[in-house]
């Protein structure tokens, strides 16, 4: 052993851990709580916040057509609202009543501040009388429902309606983290007022007028205030309708002294709204009442107290025997249910449709799984090579102390615990504790060289610790570039790139600050032997009583005045309390007599001499507890003590037994893998000396497994996410535009009774047409309908079952001669466009019609494109009524007023109010339908009937029916059609070729533009925003290494373990068929700064070696051989902590939601095996010919 007193200075920073470890206790104490403490603090959610750039302005034009929705409304406000800043694309929608236009913008926009921008422009807009102010919409994926559930049962839909409402509604509403229920579906009641329009011409009275006089004779107007001497009164002017015969008694007109009442003229009952929407659950009618969430409320805690708030708590199955239930038959009953579902009428019954929180609760819980056996995994890993309890344990502190502070820094951030945030810590589980290895072992190596604990942690940790440090910042650097990825990748993974970033910084401090300070205390190394013994540990076994020193010494005091003291004391007290004040009282309280309340005879003088006398006689008896208590005092001390030491003894004795088992366990695995290790010790040095004689062909054939590997690369697919299978899905239904909502409805229920039939499905739900107040790209309306079906998640493949639901859906639906098309739709995680979009735009609707028709059939030819739609579809049919100018002067007539009446006559309009029981109810005046059944009726319709020779609409207007455009769409201002198609069994990348290809073969009209959309344009920018951010992660990592070294070339050697890991990750992609996305992508990211780690270990020990004064050859070996163990330590320790992550293994967790994690996990795993093996090789060989050529030119320089 060497002079140690040099050493003793050695260490600057890194000695801290050793010399002051109490304090770096308390820091790690201190890190640990308030990381417990934020734990419970974190918002949990599936997916973090995403700020989606985009507006939506949606504007309604009741009663007008879509060419009049795009001339009136669409074209305007796209004139005005064109010139926003940064506008990156604007498209809009032009349906029946409905104009939307999509606004999106450059990611970052501040977009509070062009909502307000957006707003100003909006109100310098003229609009027609009729449209309804525009709204704007801004997308927020915390807006969907967290829970769905509808409310079925009975055949009365108003009263379903109204318990939803009143009793269901209102009792969510008050739930903490609860933003709104929505109520949809059912019966909403409306007061009728159905006028007969032949009548009314034969009285001379309009609809407008019946209108207007509902509207006068209903009132509730204030009329102020009224003072009369000290009394000020409120003026109110009351005429409310109370009563349906109220409203058929109003008056109306007086002809010929008769008053016309309105029961005359009209039919007067109390009806429903017309319908937008059918509900249905299980074949039968009902109401859907959605619960939303606050912004960053927890999801899962919000779900859990709507479902009890519901359904109340799960109820046990009752078991046992009969005694034990007869036993329970005589307690006290339970208190009678709370929950809503049991105050709910017999006939009534309430069902789940979807809970959003089932999903992220599992998918977070198989990550919590996946990342607690990853860690385990990289323990026993540790284990296995080291075969020492110690040094494993120390190592294994890094993982729960690195986890559990980073929730601190999580908190700090405002990050919350979604599955990208646990999914990086979970793939760093393998990484943190690579630290902690290559601090450990150099320690362990300096004491087996014979330094003294301190000393040797000092040394071990300053020699690695400057490689450490370069080693993870090179890690950490990979992910700065994360903050120049744009779109969704960037928003969605910057969570997981925090954590990770987090996690690893604190395992390098827990590995240079913390562990040293703990190795210098533990014995690390076999040739250091413990003085434990059994002998000793049974020596200490219960020492007092053993001794029989349990009774001696118990320190019985021997001073006589004490002694003396304690005997008169006792004596003096009890005569006291025995004698003397008893008998005190018994002048005004004989004996026997009891105290009832506050009343007491016995003066006070004499009640303070009683206590007076208590007091002194308790002071009496404070000798005698003095003289026995120390004595006894020390013998329960004495006993307490053995039995203490008696429960240390069994508890390590458990322990000691638990680490027996272990180890029994683990010595077959940790033997062999001991034998292959000193194998490979052996073997690696005689492959690695020859390979450093032929540097050339070494390098030679790994620049051509790489140059091979990256030619194969261009034939994997492309995509932008992978699609999550989520146990749910929706069959959308489109039936030929003009179906009813009653037909639409029945061809729903008809199908959906064969999807029930279906393996695996669970439960299914209806929604016939389309609620207004819903946004949709979609097409909508009630010729459509949505199916949702539910599957059974309790089955051992759960994917497998919902890919072959999805398949014999396919096939049920193909089948059906009613239906137009269909699509299927999965819950999206995030909101994306179509995977695949055609965009066909030009100036004439014929002509882009005439081009998006044969673009559809020139596609469905295409391998892998299903569920192709096209924006333009046949329209409602429509009854265009032209008005004639010249006739309608000849009768004073005006193109307006006509319009008006024919409105009011055949959509109604709202008059008035009517009180219902607990909101008011609208009154609507509209022709009865029985007068307008026909297209022959309504141009009966008079439009003058207050005239003396009423007019037919016939007689003024022409009447034309025909087919108009059911949407019209702009892009960039200009008309449009969008062909919509998913990717099913193909990447999006190779389907969008096939689809320019077939496109650039279509003939098409030179004016008319057709380009390739949808994720497409996103998936090529995130591709390339992460292709950019991995060059310049590679670059931040040179320069991390550069800075290490003081070198040019040695990073750039070290560099070289990039491509060797990009030949495993392609390679591993390829044979799993895994195409390249965001997700892959972001994998390569982080494994450009893993992979280098490794190597800049073993060139930092080689240059140490050479520093020595070691030859290259000799420094080379040495170095490898020396640092051959953390490598591989290192490399298993993180594949096996990622390994769960790749959902594989079913019982490891991680199946919910891996879609999202697996080709991440993928890329890094094999990618880091592949440079491991090649790094050993390729590295030191090329150090070998940077070294040769280094000293030529040194000699030449030399000669020169």
């Amino acid at each position: 052993m060497s002079d140690s007193a040099p050493r003793s200075g050695i260490g600057g920073l890194f000695a801290l851990g050793v010399k002051r470890p109490v304090g770096m206790g308390m820091i790690v104490a201190a890190a640990v709580v308030f990381g417990f403490i934020s734990l419970q603090k974190l918002p949990v959610d599936l997916l973090p916040p995403v700020n989606y750039p985009s507006l939506t302005v949606r504007t309604t034009y009741n009663g007008a057509a879509p060419e009049d929705v795009e001339e009136r409304v669409t074209e305007r406000l796209e004139d005005i609202l064109s010139t926003v800043g940064h506008l990156v694309n604007i498209s809009s929608s032009s349906r029946a009543e409905v104009s939307e236009i999509l606004m999106e913008f450059e990611w970052g926009s501040n977009l509070p501040f062009l909502v307000q921008d957006v707003r100003e422009r909006l109100d310098r807009v003229f609009l027609p009388n009729g449209v309804d102010k525009p709204l704007i919409l801004r997308y927020d994926p915390s807006l969907d429902p967290v829970i769905r559930v509808a409310l079925s049962g009975g055949s009365d839909l108003v009263r379903l309606r109204d318990i939803a409402e009143s009793e269901v509604e209102r009792q969510l509403e008050g739930l903490s983290g609860v933003a709104a229920v929505r109520v949809k579906g059912g019966l909403e009641d409306e007061i009728h007022v159905l006028i007969d329009p032949q009548r009314l011409a034969r009285f001379k009275v309009s609809g407008e007028e019946i209108r207007t006089r509902l509207q006068e004779e209903n009132l509730n107007v204030p009329g102020g205030t009224l003072e009369e001497g000290s009394v000020e009164y409120v003026v109110r002017t009351l005429n409310q309708f109370r009563s349906l015969e109220e409203i058929e008694g109003l008056p109306i007109k007086t002809i010929n002294r008769q008053v016309i009442k309105l029961g005359d003229l009209a039919v007067v009952k109390r009806a429903h709204k017309d319908r937008d929407v059918i509900q249905r659950v299980g074949g039968e009618e009902s109401v859907e009442i959605a619960i939303y969430r606050e912004a960053g409320a927890n999801i899962v805690e919000v779900a859990e107290q709507v479902r009890l708030k519901l359904f109340g708590p799960p109820v046990a199955k009752k078991s046992g025997p009969p005694e034990a239930k007869a036993e329970t038959e005589g307690k006290m009953p339970s208190p009678p249910p709370t929950h809503i579902a049991s105050k709910l009428p017999s006939d009534v019954k309430l069902t789940l449709l979807s809970d959003q929180s089932t999903f992220v609760a599992n998918a977070i819980s198989e990550v919590n799984s996946a990342a607690m056996y990853g860690g385990l995994f990289a323990v026993m890993v540790c284990y296995f090579f080291l075969r020492r309890f110690a040094t494993t344990f120390i190592i294994g502190l890094a993982v729960p102390i690195s986890i559990v502070a980073t929730f601190g820094a999580m908190y700090g951030a405002g990050v919350s615990m979604n599955i990208m945030s646990l999914g990086g810590l979970a793939l760093g589980i393998g990484m943190l504790v690579d630290n902690a290895i290559v601090v450990l072992e150099s320690i362990t190596r300096c004491r087996e060289q014979g330094d003294p604990p301190h000393v040797a942690a000092i040394r071990g940790v300053s020699e690695v610790g400057s490689a450490v440090t370069a080693s993870t910042l090179t890690t950490i650097a990979v992910f700065a570039p994360i903050i120049f990825v744009e779109g969704i990748a960037g928003q969605t993974f910057g969570d997981q790139a925090l954590t990770v970033v987090a996690s690893l910084m604190i395992s390098l401090l827990v590995a240079l600050f913390f562990i040293p300070g703990l190795a210098a205390r533990i014995q690390l190394s076999d040739t250091e032997k413990s003085t434990l013994s059994w002998q000793r540990l049974t020596a200490e076994l219960f020492p007092h009583c053993r001794s029989g020193s349990l009774l001696k010494k118990l320190g019985l005091s021997t001073n006589r005045i004490l002694i003396a003291l304690s005997v008169v004391g006792v004596a003096a007290g009890a005569a006291l309390l025995l004698a003397v004040i008893p008998g005190m009282d018994d002048e005004w309280i004989p004996a026997g007599t009891k105290l009832t309340g506050d009343w007491n005879p016995v003066p006070p003088q004499t009640r303070e001499q009683i206590a007076t006398l208590t007091l002194l006689a308790k002071a009496c008896f404070l000798p005698i507890v003095w003289l026995l208590v120390i004595p006894l005092v020390t013998l329960l001390s004495r006993l307490a003590f053995d039995l203490i030491g008696a429960l240390v003894f069994v508890g390590r004795g458990i322990f000691a037994l638990a680490l027996f088992l272990f180890w029994a366990v683990c010595w077959i695995p940790a033997t062999l893998v001991n034998l292959i290790f000193h194998a490979s010790e052996r073997i690696y040095p005689k492959v690695l000396a020859g390979a450093i004689r032929t540097p050339v062909i070494v390098l030679l054939l790994a620049l051509a497994a790489a140059v091979f590997t990256f030619q194969a690369a261009g034939t994997m697919g492309r995509e932008l996410l992978p699609e999550v299978l989520q146990g749910e899905f929706t069959a959308e239904l489109f039936f030929p535009a003009g179906t009813p909502l009653t037909a639409s409805d029945a061809l729903a229920s008809r199908l959906e009774a064969g999807i029930r039939q279906i393996d695996g499905v669970e439960e299914t739900a209806i929604t016939s047409g389309a609620d207004r107040e819903t946004v949709s790209s979609e097409e909508s309306g009630p010729h459509t309908a949505q199916i949702s079906i539910r599957l059974d998640s309790s089955g051992s493949d759960p994917h497998a079952v919902e890919l072959q639901a999805e398949q014999d859906l396919r096939v049920l639906l193909g089948l059906e001669p009613a239906l137009a098309r269909y699509n299927l739709r999965r819950p999206t995680l995030l909101a994306l466009n179509a995977p695949l979009e055609v965009e066909i735009i030009g100036d004439n609707l014929t002509t882009i019609n005439t081009v998006a028709r044969s673009a559809e059939n020139t596609l469905k030819g295409v391998p892998g494109l299903v569920d192709i739609r096209s924006s333009l579809r046949r329209g409602n049919p429509e009854v265009r009524i032209t008005p004639d100018r010249e006739k309608l002067a000849l009768h004073n007539l005006t193109a307006a007023g006509v319009a008006n009446r024919l409105r009011l006559a055949v959509e109604g309009e709202i008059a008035s109010t009517f009180p219902g029981r607990d909101e008011r109810i609208d009154i609507r005046v509209r022709a009865d339908t029985d007068a307008l059944q026909h297209i022959e009726q309504l141009k009966d319709l008079p439009v003058n009937p207050e005239a003396e020779h009423p007019l037919p609409l016939s007689a003024v207007a022409d009447f034309v029916i025909q087919d108009g455009p059911s949407d019209i769409r702009h892009i960039r201002g200009r008309r449009a059609a969008v062909l919509s198609a998913s990717v099913s069994g193909f990447d999006l990348g190779g389907v969008n070729e096939a689809v320019e290809a077939r496109l650039a073969t279509m003939p098409r009209p030179p004016e008319i533009l057709v380009a390739v959309g949808g994720q497409t344009d996103e998936m090529a920018s995130a591709l390339d925003s992460l292709l950019f951010a991995l060059a310049l992660a590679v670059f931040l990592v040179y320069a991390v290494m550069a800075a290490q070294f003081e070198s040019l070339l040695q990073p750039f050697l070290i560099l070289f373990s990039v491509p060797l890991a990009a030949v495993g990750a392609i390679l591993a992609m390829l044979v799993t068929h895994t195409p390249v996305s965001v997700v892959a992508l972001l994998g390569a990211v982080i494994l450009a700064g893993i992979v280098v780690n490794n190597a800049i270990v073993l060139v930092d020990r080689i240059n140490r070696n050479r520093d020595a004064g070691m030859s290259v050859d000799a420094a080379i070996l040495d170095g490898a051989r020396t640092r051959l163990r953390p490598i591989l330590m290192t490399t298993i320790t993180t594949v096996l902590g990622m390994l769960p992550m790749t959902g594989w293994i079913p019982f490891l967790g991680g199946q919910q939601g891996a879609e999202l994690r697996t080709p991440m996990a993928l890329v890094v795993i094999s990618g880091l095996i592949s440079s491991t093996l090649l790094t050993l090789i390729v590295i030191p060989t090329g150090y070998r010919l940077l070294a040769k050529l280094d000293r030529r030119k040194t000699v030449e320089l030399k000669h020169a």
